[in-house]
């Protein structure tokens, strides 16, 4: 994780698995697929559920 970064400005954390994408399961997805759903024009949101071992995180507006 890239301190400074946008992911961890937004609470993200290594190990973090991202489970879902504006609450559209991405766990079947391919790599590019979940980095094409995450790439947006600047200011734009995101809304990330992640599994962070024994919870599951919602992260809302990234």
């Amino acid at each position: 994780m890239v301190e400074g970064s946008p992911a961890s400005e937004a609470g993200l954390q290594v190990g973090d698995r991202i489970v879902a994408v504006n609450a559209a399961p991405s766990v079947s997805l391919a790599l590019d697929e979940v980095r094409s759903l995450l790439k947006g024009a600047i200011g734009s949101q995101v809304s990330l559920s992640l599994d962070r071992g024994p919870v599951v995180v919602l992260l809302r507006d990234l």
